[in-house]
């Protein structure tokens, strides 16, 4: 039976009658209990901070909480492979939580204690943190790790890590709730690999569409330098891992703290965005697509200026010119001049 719920809330919404009936339905009768699957987030890279950890770090902290309430047998935490990405591009990433110089978890509890406080309890959309906080805390390193970037690639990556360090602190007994855990960080779900759909896929992606777009010859220029390493993962293998992590964990339900990757980078470490556009690259232009140009190809440059002067004259300019044109010609019709004439008159 599904229940909709909310994750900026506490306990989720629900009310006291639906956390008795999920606690007691299913540890009676023969039943084993519930198991939890986090697996919502906001993947928004661009979303202002204090949204992006009330979604994903509260939320995760209001599931684990739900999870404490109805007595779970063990949580799962969907999280990704680039919760680490701070770390140096070359290096290789191990299932451990890396050292950030920051306590997340008091950083927080700092921020729940500010969005609980009266004036802004009832308040959507708050700004608990302040910019000034924000890019202090952003800027901190790891004082162990000289390699470590000091930026941050987007608020999902930061709050990502912020959720890992909050779920396994309340998860575990001396510290929290004392629930059997394990972590598991995918990598960019990309089509189907295996089945009677190949290729299915559903969702609106960034990067699955990006290499699309520059496979068609629809994207020309792109800013980096073609070396970064995208770990795509079939949403079927995806499943899998899930489904096997949560079977382990159920069986082995003693106190656990466990990290998976589920990736591809390891297996083949010369996969890179330029041998990932040159293997799909081909594989658009023998279908012979109406969308696909006849010559694809892509040029990366690595200088962000002159990335930006390139965006700017082919893009940006062209794109506010025609929509400055659409609206010339919208004035010609007579919808346009009928419309005005109804919103003035009534």
């Amino acid at each position: 039976i599904p229940l909709e719920g909310e994750l900026t809330e506490d306990l989720l919404g629900f009310d006291h009658k639906t956390i008795s009936r999920l606690k007691y339905s299913h540890n009676s009768n023969n039943k084993k209990g519930i198991f939890v699957i986090h697996c919502a987030a906001d993947i928004d890279f661009q979303r202002e901070v204090n949204q992006s950890i009330n979604i994903n770090v509260n939320g995760t902290y209001q599931c684990i909480n739900v999870g404490n309430e109805i007595d779970a047998k063990g949580f799962i935490h969907i999280s990704t492979l680039y919760v680490n990405s701070r770390e140096h591009r070359d290096k290789h990433v191990k299932e451990q939580v890396y050292d950030s110089g920051l306590d997340f978890v008091q950083i927080f509890q700092k921020w729940l204690k500010l969005k609980n406080e009266p004036k802004n309890k009832n308040k959507n959309n708050v700004k608990v943190f302040t910019e000034k906080y924000i890019k202090e805390i952003k800027s901190i390193t790891s004082k162990n790790n000289p390699l470590q970037r000091q930026e941050w690639p987007n608020n999902y990556t930061f709050t990502k890590n912020m959720a890992e360090n909050v779920v396994r602190y309340y998860s575990n007994k001396d510290t929290g709730f004392n629930i059997p855990l394990s972590i598991i960080r995918l990598g960019i779900v990309s089509p189907i690999h295996r089945g009677k759909h190949l290729g299915w896929f559903m969702g609106n992606g960034g990067f699955v569409f990006l290499v699309i777009g520059i496979a068609t010859g629809n994207i020309r220029y792109l800013n980096g330098d073609g070396k970064g390493r995208p770990d795509f993962v079939p949403v079927d293998y995806t499943c899998d891992t899930i489904l096997t992590v949560s079977a382990s964990t159920i069986e082995d339900n003693n106190d656990r703290d466990d990290i998976y990757q589920c990736g591809v980078i390891a297996n083949a470490p010369k996969w890179d965005v330029n041998e990932c556009v040159n293997y799909v690259k081909p594989r658009f232009v023998e279908r012979d697509l109406p969308y696909c140009k006849k010559d694809p190809g892509i040029t990366f440059i690595t200088s962000k200026t002159l990335f930006f002067f390139i965006e700017l004259t082919l893009y940006e300019i062209p794109l506010f010119l025609l929509g400055i044109l659409s609206y010339i010609i919208s004035m010609i019709s007579i919808y346009f001049w009928t419309k005005i004439y109804y919103n003035l008159c009534g």
